[in-house]
């Protein structure tokens, strides 16, 4: 059988339905799950970090 969006060969039974589509396993998961967009720190940990303890809480933290 082929995907009817990627045009790929699926064994029979790998197939899956979505809205009268036959869909590979990756198709059929990136129609159904939305997008996720980037987080903004993913590239600088520590930036979220310093956000993260400067906003955390009214008070400072402090570890011994």
């Amino acid at each position: 059988m082929l995907c009817d969006q990627c045009k790929t060969t699926m064994a029979p039974g790998e197939e899956r339905e979505h809205n009268g589509r036959l869909l590979c396993e990756d198709c059929f998961i990136d129609t159904v799950m939305p997008k996720v967009r980037k987080m903004f720190y993913e590239n600088d940990p520590a930036e979220f970090m310093r956000r993260m303890n400067s906003s955390y809480s009214a008070h400072p933290q402090r570890y011994q």
